[in-house]
C-alpha cells in the first residue's frame, strides 16, 4: 500500500496526546473514553497488541492492509488495529502505512498502546515514527499514545505531545519527573493519585487540572479472518 499524504493544511492545530501511568493506573481506560467521544465517523488506526480497544483487529500485515483498503473504499469512519508482533520493525512499517493515508482534509487518529515498547531509546523516536510526530499534524494526524514506562519512552513523544495525562507512577523519581514535565512544583500531588485519576495538562499556561474517570471496558473487539 504505497500512497503519499495529501492536502497539507498548516492551519491545523496539534492535538497529539500522551497518556502516562503505571500498570493499573487507568491510562487505556481514559483513552477508551476519549475514543468513544469521537463517534462512529472518526478514522482511527490503532497499534493495539493487548486488544485494549474496540476495533477490527488484524494479526498480520496482509489482513491489516486488506481491512484498511476495504474501509477506505467504503468511505466514512473506521477503527482498524494491528495486533501482530510488537517490535520496532513492525512499528516502522505501521507508521509508514499511517503516513501514506494521511489527508489534511480529514483527521486521522493514530492510537499507540505502550509507546515505550516501540521506542529505540529515550532520545529520538524511530525514523518513520519521528516523521509522523513532526510532520503529521498538517496532514490531519492526531496521535494518542500510552506508556507505563516513561523513562524508556523516546523524548520525541514528550516534545511533540503538548497534551498530557499523567496518572499513577511507580516511583517517587518518576513522580518528580512527571511533575516537572507538566510544570508542577510538588511531586507529591502525582504520588497521591489513585487509579483512574490523572492530571491533565492541555498544553497551555493554565495549571494542570485533576480529573477522574469511571472504568470502561473494551467492547466490540473483532478479529479479521
Amino acid at each position: 500500500m504505497r500512497f503519499s499524504p495529501k492536502n497539507p493544511n498548516s492551519a491545523l492545530v496539534s492535538q497529539h496526546a500522551l497518556y502516562v501511568a503505571y500498570t493499573g493506573g487507568g491510562k487505556s481506560v481514559l483513552l477508551r473514553h476519549h475514543l468513544a467521544a469521537l463517534g462512529k465517523d472518526a478514522r482511527v488506526i490503532l497499534w493495539d497488541q493487548p486488544e485494549d480497544h474496540t476495533a477490527l483487529h488484524c494479526d498480520t500485515k496482509q489482513k491489516f492492509i486488506k481491512a484498511l483498503k476495504a474501509a477506505r473504499k467504503r468511505g466514512g469512519g473506521y477503527r482498524i488495529a494491528f495486533s501482530g508482533m510488537a517490535d520496532i520493525a513492525n512499528y516502522e512499517w505501521f507508521c509508514e502505512v499511517v503516513w501514506s493515508i494521511l489527508d489534511g482534509g480529514h483527521l486521522t487518529y493514530m492510537v499507540v498502546e505502550e509507546v515505550a515498547g516501540v521506542s529505540p531509546n529515550a532520545n529520538e523516536a524511530s525514523p518513520n515514527a519521528k516523521r509522523l510526530m513532526y510532520e503529521g499534524r498538517k496532514y490531519g494526524l492526531v496521535f494518542m499514545g500510552t506508556t507505563q514506562k516513561p523513562q524508556a519512552t523516546s523524548k520525541t513523544y514528550y516534545d511533540m505531545c503538548a497534551i498530557k495525562y499523567i496518572g499513577q507512577q511507580k516511583t517517587i523519581k518518576m513522580c518528580k519527573r512527571m511533575a516537572e514535565e507538566i510544570g508542577m512544583d510538588d511531586p507529591n500531588v502525582i504520588r497521591s493519585l489513585q487509579p483512574l485519576e490523572f492530571y491533565h495538562d492541555d498544553g497551555t499556561v493554565r495549571e494542570p487540572q485533576k480529573i477522574s474517570v469511571k472504568y470502561k471496558a473494551a467492547s466490540g473487539v473483532r478479529h479479521m479472518k
